[in-house]
């Protein structure tokens, strides 16, 4: 069975032109035609659907007991057998980008394959080449792009759920 690339392999060159991007290049536009002027850019948000935004920006996709990329809510269960109940959100503990970087580092530290990948299992997350733009943080800039939230139903789902919970 052939596995897929990496994904940061992919997006390492974008990684790299967003560094000098934010440093700022000069540029000719149409009101400045003669002389240069300083542009900056910055990646403001990765906006796709779940699987490729959990493998873009660093996070287990949303079958692992880790599953969010918001909070360290744990799914448990087995595959297939999964409990996403608890909905009690006081008893979530948010994600924040410092904590992630540091919980990243404490993954790519690790000596073997084994304990990376048992890491990556108890925080829910791994590298991604996004976390060398200083400035990202992919907590907070990661989201689920309208296309997949409304005209596939993502919205309406959560929704029903929750009207299903407050019927029952």
């Amino acid at each position: 069975m052939k596995t897929e690339p990496p994904t940061n392999t992919f997006i390492e060159p974008l990684v790299e032109e967003l560094k000098v991007a934010w440093n700022g290049f000069d540029l000719k536009s149409y009101k400045s035609p003669d002389v240069p002027v300083l542009v900056r850019l910055a990646l403001l948000c990765v906006g796709c659907d779940i699987p490729a935004s959990r493998k873009l920006c660093g996070f287990l996709g949303h079958s692992a007991t880790m599953g969010c990329n918001k909070c360290m809510k744990a799914f448990i269960g087995g595959i297939g057998e999964k409990n996403y109940g608890g909905f009690n959100l006081s008893e979530w503990n948010l994600r924040n980008n410092s904590s992630h970087r540091k919980l990243v580092q404490k993954v790519m530290k690790a000596k073997t394959k084994g304990s990376r990948e048992e890491l990556e299992r108890k925080y829910g997350i791994r590298y991604s080449v996004l976390l060398e733009l200083h400035y990202f943080d992919p907590v907070r800039m990661t989201i689920l792009d309208p296309m997949h939230n409304l005209f596939l139903g993502s919205a309406k789902h959560v929704k029903n759920l929750e009207c299903n919970k407050n019927t029952a």
